[in-house]
């Protein structure tokens, strides 16, 4: 492709964002005395979803408007001249509609343009008959002109060539060469990817880079030049290249550069002006593998001094998925350091809390959280032991994504708790200092409403700067509990005394669990930490009792003990295989 056209490019893109039409086929001048019959334009459809067509019409070139007509993936219409001329000589194989009679295809060139029903020209290409210019093949010789790659400038008259497919039929003493409804068979000149071009006395643009397997053309436009890029020359290019003795005229050097490298070259009648080089970058990146803890880096200002650097980074995936399309989590590895993974790419594997994974991703802040913009994620590993929280008394930038535990807080506002979908922000404290508790987008917390009394509270530090995207980041810390069982909560006095005198053991577990009371029991509930209660025992009035778990995977539970009296306490488990 082009990097000339590279604006001519985007610009089609824009265009075609919604339709992927473009006009594939045409036979302006077909082989035919007097009235040009057998003259048709063929569209395609060369995007990922069928497109209605209704309203879609012709504003330059004929006179033909759709109507109730959709075109599926990769399939072709054709606008002929005269339908019946057309099926006659071409048979029934394409679906095919008639134009009007007085919109005939102009023999010496014109401008053919395709819009949509809000009139934006989709898909538009200008052919001429001109000497040098377009191909004597379709000028009345037979051939229809077939478009080579829909994904190179339509306008471009290197990008479409005479069809070679031969119909087998002879029409005016002419064989038709055509491929209406089906796939083009023109065989196109190659297009450089850069051009440079040579001139009194400049090479422009003299330095340019490309990769591997990427083709150069040098164009002379005055003067008595060459290209010298021989390793005789320049003993340190990876090969040579040269267009040979400098020569005046319009010539032109086509070369592509296999081998990476830097390439020097000049020419030699102008060596003190005229130099230049080619950089051939390597197809293969050398993505390197860093720990977590080597990008969390930052400066006095909480910018990341990892921005911009692509990796591969390992750890252990801690909490929910947060976002509706894409992955949004954290990853911590065994050193306690966290990082953010996002992507909106809904094609990559969504992970659970506890699997091991390897990503690939470029470092960004979002707010000031550090993350991984990832384009790649495998899973090594699942079931594996999370770390324990770290107690902490303030949430600042060496709590931003790790897991910690604050205690003893309650709820500033209840009214913050609004259950919103998207998520919402709900302040505590521990009776000194506030928090921004997060609760994130597909995190369930087990209430419905906010919980009432004091609670001890587990979560992933989490940023989210008021000053948006433009430092310095020095505010926003939150905690984002991940379920349920991050909420160890303490009701009332009853329920503290009560705590104090059950015992859970052992946690972690990979057989049973042992409820040991000092006090008679009613029953024990216990719940996934999506807060679903999936076994219930009755205690029957007993103070020390056993619950087999080794049916269930490997994950944090919770456990809720209700006493004889009604008091009722809860206990996180971690159930290990």
């Amino acid at each position: 492709m082009k990097k000339i056209y590279l604006f001519a490019i985007l610009f089609i893109l824009a265009l075609n964002a919604h339709s992927q039409i473009v006009i594939s086929e045409i036979m302006y001048n077909p082989p035919e005395s007097n009235i040009d019959s057998l003259e048709y334009i063929e569209l395609q459809n060369v995007g990922s979803q069928p497109i209605q067509l209704q309203g879609w019409t012709f504003a330059q070139g004929i006179n033909f408007t759709f109507a109730d007509f959709t075109l599926g993936v990769g399939e072709y219409v054709v606008i002929a001249v005269k339908l019946s001329a057309f099926q006659s000589v071409f048979g029934n194989s394409a679906t095919v509609f008639q134009m009007e009679m007085s919109s005939a295809l102009n023999n010496g060139g014109e401008p053919i343009s395709l819009a949509d029903p809000q009139g934006t020209v989709v898909s538009s290409v200008t052919y001429s008959n001109a000497a040098g210019g377009w191909y004597a093949e379709a000028d009345g010789n037979g051939a229809s002109l077939e478009l080579c790659d829909p994904a190179n400038p339509i306008n471009d008259v290197d990008n479409w060539g005479p069809s070679t497919n031969n119909t087998g039929i002879t029409h005016a003493g002419k064989a038709v060469f055509a491929s209406p409804g089906s796939a083009n068979t023109s065989v196109c000149v190659s297009v450089p990817d850069v051009t440079v071009m040579v001139g009194d006395f400049f090479f422009t643009p003299a330095d340019i880079t490309i990769n591997v397997g990427e083709t150069v053309l040098w164009m002379n436009t005055g003067g008595t030049h060459n290209v010298n890029g021989t390793q005789a020359t320049f003993p340190s290019n990876p090969e040579s290249f040269t267009s040979g003795n400098p020569a005046s005229g319009n010539w032109t050097l086509e070369h592509t550069f296999e081998i990476a490298g830097v390439y020097n070259y000049r020419c030699d009648f102008h060596s003190g002006l005229m130099q230049g080089t080619v950089t051939v970058m390597s197809d293969v990146v050398d993505i390197p593998t860093y720990t977590i803890g080597q990008i969390r880096g930052i400066n006095s200002e909480g910018v990341a001094d990892s921005l911009g650097v692509e990796a591969y980074v390992e750890g252990i995936i801690y909490g929910v998925n947060q976002r509706e399309t894409g992955l949004q989590y954290t990853m911590i590895n065994d050193q306690g350091d966290g990082i953010g993974l996002f992507s909106t790419n809904t094609a990559l594997l969504s992970p659970e809390e506890g699997d091991l994974v390897k990503v690939r991703g470029v470092v960004e802040q979002f707010r000031g959280l550090l993350q991984l913009n990832i384009s790649e994620i495998e899973i090594l590993g699942s079931g594996n032991t999370l770390l324990d929280p770290i107690l902490i008394d303030e949430l600042n930038e060496q709590t931003e994504s790790r897991l910690v535990q604050l205690v003893s807080l309650t709820i500033v506002d209840p009214s913050q708790w609004t259950n919103a979908p998207g998520g919402f922000n709900v302040t505590v404290t521990n009776g000194t200092d506030n928090f921004t508790m997060r609760i994130a987008r597909n995190v369930n917390t087990g209430f419905t409403e906010a919980p009432v009394g004091t609670f001890d509270l587990v979560g992933i530090g989490g940023q989210f700067s008021t000053n948006s995207n433009v430092p310095p980041y020095n505010d926003g810390y939150q905690i984002l509990p991940r379920y349920a069982a991050d909420f160890d909560l303490m009701t009332n006095v009853q329920d503290l005394v009560f705590d104090s005198q059950v015992s859970v053991y052992p946690t972690p577990t990979n057989d049973r669990i042992y409820i040991a009371s000092q006090i008679p029991l009613q029953r024990v509930e216990l719940y996934n930490i999506f807060g679903v209660l999936i076994e219930f025992k009755d205690m029957s009035s007993q103070q020390n009792q056993w619950l087999e778990v080794n049916k269930y995977p490997a994950g944090t539970y919770l456990l809720q003990i209700i006493g004889a009296e009604n008091q009722m306490i809860t206990k996180k488990v971690v159930i290990q295989k």
